[in-house]
């Protein structure tokens, strides 16, 4: 422990944002006065989180559709590349453009043949885009550069039409940011590494520049891997006189995804400026601010701002980000939000017309999202307003911190576009202002890196952090910081010193008048002010001491409270009020806790200053008009607005008149100020494949495919597509894995996030779910984020999926699933990176499990996936990135691990029993057969030819793992999934950036396999009718077709027992009744899910000694019938979403917006009516059943042709 007087720490950080000392808010869950629980910390990193979880309760409370993606799939990306135990990832900084270069290079094999591969599209569903360029060179202003998430740079030259990849040897990096010289312009710089919700996302390559326009990229080499402040560039822009002046917002925590795994990590954002092209750098700004933007005012170089996340400040340069000071934005937008803990993520854009105006786009935590305006550059602020609307409505739709723009009509200063999940205008009324109540304004940070502050339960401020008593006495405050800074203060010793919290205000005695390392004054009125202190230490003294929760879990050490009182300050004499038992309560109105951050010293020559702000905020009165509704949230107005894809990322206008959004479904722009849209992706010439799939799965025997992106869905191709054929959508939320049945082509899954499955029988034309008996699902962390599907083509009805129980087995297609559960800690479910695979060679051979370590394993099943038994864990890595299985050898399969400087592919040869590395890693942090140190995701094995799909492209051995080198015929963007499609050799390929791709390879296989004894099999008729639920029974009939040479037992087996259960179990045949039919009778079982009619298989399996019989097996295929058929499942009828299902009183659906009125009706399952009502225009409804008795209910709403219906249990 550290304790130091009158040494409080090196103050190196600059100021910080309102409600942050330092680097983190740490907690005191005690009231400092009156009583004490449980003593946690919270970092920003956690408080972080929790921003994300409220926003996600609140987007579900809402009724919105889109779940809170970025998290979950961030986080999966940190797991796959970070080794067990340890905290970070190991890859060097750039790590994938730098083995991108290499592997070019390194391409050595004595291939005759190129290969071939065909772009699949889809041309009309872009992915997530960052940025966009208007190219300065085009008087038309009709060519544009685009930065995407996952597919690089593109270009257009007639205004979206038409497209073409720039990115040429460049990795398929996320682009944040383009910017171009407007002295030169075909100098161009481009920032990378995407940072989501103030989280690392994924490391970038460092900055890259072209000479030439666009047309080609180069990565200035003293970016990455030279420094790692690079690591997340966020912003980038280029004086329009000097093309050699380039500034870049960048940040760097030492590894990805920090916001959401450790709380220890030490974010450090900056400013780095180059004046010679970007060859060297200087960083000017060094904050524990999250940067995220850096922005200049056009005509004047050296006015710049740049504004970031968590904690949150913004600064101001007036000398061309050579020098920075903070402003107070933070501050005005705390107003009326006195409980949240402030602020989440600001940006800020220039009117061209006058630049003396500013707006900010502010997202505040809690819900809350604010339009601030400034018309002296940033000096003081203005609150936009619509009629106190500004209070309640969520302008960013509670994913401010991830998604956030704004830009200002260039002819109009008074107009400003904004937002976040949807897009708003705002038009300001000048002169149209009030000025609100007095009340805390927040705080400003300046220099204050040394001193942190403890949450306290009860303080309501600053997130817990300070309380304002007296506030009809309350003012603006200063404390003040630096060399010759001194005054008296009042000290007193509460309990006899050195104790924990619950000091009555009468046990806090006076002792005498000393002096503290500090002043306080009054900035509204320029007068020093009384200021009174607890001395925990009672040594006479204000002591600064680091909190240490280990050795000092009741923090006696650190309880030197700050009291701020509106009294006039006199040095020489105390106050008579102050200087008696409980005098510190005397006119208090400031109360903090404060502690020396850790590792930190005090200065006592370096200024600072820690400033509370009080007083009446100014409101700006305006009009705020809605411009985009993904989610068709205010059709409750009768509005009908342009349902642009959700999730803005950058605003620009293209000249004039032409606005242009980049967002999570690529690029749109507007001519007519919003009221009308065009989406790039949607134009028929339209050729940009940027989408980001999680697999890619096709059609058995033709060229249509099907698969989930990410941020748009499940869309599926037309027959033989091109790059820019379009595909439909067919499923939404965040599309995820599929698969098209091996035989059946009306037979197709999808999926979206967390387990939610949707089978179609018509070749992808309509989908219904297909969740009966998957149990692990939803957002509660059952369920992997990545909804993962298995499937072998030689069981081609039989489909696996993951969650936290086990492993969940479908023996017809999705229709019901049933769980396998695995009850065995090194089960250690860890959500996408979990896997089930059935191997490809012998399905009866299931693989699952999340990896290898000491902390996990791989399952292994050889009953089909009936039971799983731990194999040994010899490889201690952690979780896995991807898994495949040798399709000629059921004992061989292959395990990826995506974590850096170790072997990335590993082969077992005995099930599972031993393993081998074959990536050249052996022991060693680099391959000496060529594979590049990167992730790899997915895997197919042909002969000795395997192919990786890996984050830089296709890699590929051509001798069974001897060598590796890359593909060089494909482009460099990550490979998510490999699928081989048997029926004619493809190879089908699924990347996330450049969409679907195939390659006509003419792979084949040799499974080998002995001849079927021709005597030995069991003769099975086919069923006699179909059973139900209400009980009713079918039957069929089993003999042998030859004489065995001993008895013959055979098992019967339902294989979905809660449709149907079989009689007898076992069936005895001799040589002497062998040909006499035995018959078999189902009987069918009653479900409380709303699973219409459900098909399944009675297995049959033989155990004999003789040879021709043991082991021989037979199926006979059942349908259950709904026993409310009618009512569920009426022609043209349509699943009605209701929750919670099952339920204990309250069922709450949506019907969709109608003109006249729904008849609305519950029934028994027997179909007898129990309640009628209804319901006028549609929207959200609750009806109560709890009256009713438990058991299973069919609700029912009718409008004119549209029929909703749903089966809903109620549980007593």
């Amino acid at each position: 422990m550290m304790n130091k007087k009158y040494l409080l720490v090196g103050a190196t950080a600059l100021g910080l944002s309102a409600g942050i000392f330092g680097y983190s808010q740490l907690n005191d869950n005690s009231s400092a006065n009156v009583s004490e629980n449980q003593d946690t910390a919270i970092s920003a990193e956690e408080w972080a989180k929790q921003q994300v979880d409220k926003k996600a309760a609140k987007h579900n409370k809402e009724g919105y559709f889109k779940t809170m993606e970025a998290p979950s799939y961030f986080k999966y990306m940190n797991a796959i590349r970070t080794k067990d135990g340890e905290k970070y990832p190991s890859y060097k900084a750039g790590y994938r453009q730098l083995e991108l270069e290499k592997s070019q290079s390194n391409v050595r094999s004595a291939r005759t043949e190129a290969f071939t591969f065909d772009e699949r599209g889809p041309g009309n569903v872009a992915g997530r885009s960052r940025a966009i360029l208007v190219d300065s060179r085009d008087a038309s202003n009709n060519t544009w550069f685009m930065g995407t998430a996952g597919g690089g740079i593109w270009k257009t030259t007639d205004g979206g039409a038409t497209w073409e990849d720039k990115s040429g040897d460049m990795a398929h990096l996320g682009i944040t940011s383009i910017a171009q010289a407007a002295s030169n312009p075909n100098i161009m710089y481009a920032a990378t590494g995407e940072t989501i919700f103030g989280g690392n996302g994924i490391n970038g390559g460092g900055v890259f520049k072209s000479t030439d326009g666009g047309d080609t990229w180069s990565r200035l080499s003293s970016t990455i891997p030279r420094v790692t402040n690079f690591l997340q560039a966020t912003r980038v822009i280029v004086s329009p006189t000097n093309p050699d002046v380039v500034l870049v917002t960048s940040g760097y925590s030492g590894f990805i995804d920090s916001q959401f795994n450790d709380p220890e990590d030490k974010w450090t954002g900056y400013v780095l400026r180059s004046t010679d092209g970007g060859n060297s750098w200087t960083p000017t700004l060094s904050t524990r601010t999250r940067l995220q933007q850096i922005i200049a005012e056009p005509g004047n170089f050296n006015n710049m701002y740049a504004t970031g996340i968590v904690p949150t400040t913004s600064f101001r340069s007036t000398d061309a980000g050579l020098t920075w000071t903070p402003m107070n934005l933070t501050s005005i937008a705390a107003v009326e939000d006195t409980e949240s803990n402030g602020i989440s993520r600001q940006e800020i854009n220039i009117s061209p017309s006058n630049p003396a105006v500013l707006y900010a786009s502010v997202d505040i935590n809690g819900g809350v999202s604010r339009l601030l305006r400034s018309s002296d550059r940033g000096v003081s602020w203005t609150i936009v307003e619509e009629n106190g609307r500004q209070k309640t409505q969520d302008y960013m739709g509670g994913q401010g911190g991830y998604d956030n723009c704004i830009v200002i009509d260039p002819t109009n200063e008074n107009r400003v576009y904004w937002g976040g999940v949807d897009l708003w205008t705002t038009e300001i009324n000048p002169g149209n202002t009030r000025t609100g109540p007095r009340q805390f304004l927040g705080a400003d940070f300046e220099n204050t890196g040394f001193l942190s502050l403890v949450n306290v339960q009860g303080f309501t401020l600053l997130g817990g952090q300070l309380e304002v008593n007296n506030p009809t006495q309350a003012i603006s405050v200063e404390i003040r910081f630096g060399s010759g800074l001194t005054q008296k203060a009042h000290r007193f010793v509460a309990g006899g010193g050195g104790v924990g919290p619950g000091v009555p205000a009468n046990q806090y005695v006076y002792q005498d008048y000393v002096d503290v390392p500090f002043q306080v004054w009054d900035i509204e009125n320029d007068q020093q002010l009384m200021f009174s202190f607890r001395d925990q230490q009672n040594d006479g003294e204000f002591t600064w001491t680091e909190r240490d929760d280990d050795n000092d879990p009741d923090l006696l050490n650190t309880r030197e409270y700050m009291f701020v009182h509106a009294i006039p300050y006199d040095a020489t004499t105390p106050d008579p009020r102050v200087a008696v038992p409980a005098g510190h309560e005397v006119n208090q109105i400031y109360f903090v806790w404060p502690f020396l951050t850790a590792g930190e010293t005090f200065d006592t020559n370096a200024t600072s200053i820690l400033r509370f702000n009080y007083g009446g905020a100014t409101y700006q009165n305006s009009s705020i008009t809605r411009v985009s509704d993904a989610y068709r949230s205010d059709n409750n107005t009768g509005n009908d607005l342009f349902e642009l894809h959700p999730d803005h990322h950058m605003l620009k206008y293209a000249g004039n008149t032409r606005l242009i959004s980049v967002n999570d479904g690529g690029l749109a722009y507007s001519d007519d100020n919003g009221s009308t849209w065009v989406e790039v992706d949607n134009l028929a010439t339209n050729n940009i494949v940027t989408s980001q799939y999680y697999k890619v799965d096709r059609h058995p025997t033709e060229n249509r495919y099907v698969g989930g992106m990410q941020d748009n869905g499940s869309w599926l191709s037309p027959a033989d597509p091109t790059a820019s054929s379009d595909h439909n959508e067919v499923g939404g939320g965040d599309g995820m894995e599929s698969v098209w049945h091996a035989t059946d082509p009306n037979l197709v899954l999808i999926t979206s996030q967390n387990n939610n499955v949707f089978r179609s029988t018509d070749g992808g034309n309509s989908f219904v779910s297909a969740i009966n008996g998957l149990s692990d699902r939803g957002d509660g962390g059952n369920a992997p984020f990545i909804s993962r599907l298995g499937y072998s083509l030689l069981a081609p009805d039989v489909v696996f999926a993951v969650g936290a129980s086990g492993v969940y087995k479908s023996t017809n297609f999705g229709q019901r699933w049933n769980r396998k559960s695995i009850n065995n800690e090194l089960w250690n479910f860890a959500g996408s990176a979990t896997r089930v695979i059935p191997s490809l060679a012998d399905p009866n051979i299931v693989w699952a499990g999340t990896g290898m370590s000491e902390e996990r394993t791989l399952f292994l099943s050889q009953d089909g996936g009936e039971t799983f038994t731990a194999l040994p864990n010899p490889i201690n890595i952690g979780v896995m990135s991807g898994f495949a299985t040798d399709p000629e050898d059921k004992n061989t399969a292959y395990m990826l691990f995506g974590q850096g400087e170790v072997g990335k592919v590993w082969r077992t040869t005995d099930l599972g029993q031993t393993w081998r590395e074959v990536s050249g890693y052996g022991l060693g942090k680099t391959s000496r057969t060529g594979f590049p140190d990167v992730v790899p995701f997915s895997m197919v094995v042909w002969g000795d030819t395997l192919f990786v799909g890996t984050e830089i492209g296709l890699v590929a051995s051509y001798d069974n793992g001897a060598a590796w080198e890359l593909v060089p015929e494909f482009p460099s963007v990550a490979v998510f999934s490999l699928v081989v499609k048997e029926e004619d050799g493809q190879l089908v390929i699924g990347t996330h950036g450049r969409g679907a791709w195939s390659s006509d390879m003419g792979i084949s296989y040799n499974r080998g396999g002995g001849d079927p004894d021709p005597t030995g099999s069991l003769t099975v008729s086919a069923i006699s009718g179909n059973t139900s639920e209400s009980g009713t029974t079918a039957t069929f009939t089993v003999a042998l077709a030859t004489a065995p040479t001993a008895n013959v037992t055979v098992t019967v087996a339902s294989g979905d027992p809660t449709e149907g259960t079989v009689s007898p179990a076992t069936l005895t045949f001799t040589s002497t009744n062998f040909a006499s039919p035995q018959t078999v009778t189902v009987t069918g079982v009653a479900d409380t899910e709303n699973d219409g009619n459900i098909t399944y298989n009675v297995n049959l399996t033989a155990a004999s000694t003789d040879a021709a019989y043991s082991g021989k097996t037979g199926s006979v295929s059942v349908t259950n019938e709904d026993v409310v058929t009618g009512l569920l499942n009426p022609t043209d009828a349509i699943s009605l979403k209701v929750y919670p299902n099952p339920t204990q009183d309250w069922v709450r659906f949506e019907l969709p917006k109608v003109t006249g009125s729904y008849d609305v009706r519950v029934y028994t399952i027997t179909g007898k009516e129990v309640l009628s009502t209804s319901n006028r225009g549609g929207g959200n409804m609750e009806l109560n059943i709890q009256k009713f008795v438990g058991g299973t209910y069919i609700l029912k709403a009718v409008n004119g042709d549209k029929v909703y219906v749903q089966k809903v249990v109620l549980q007593k």
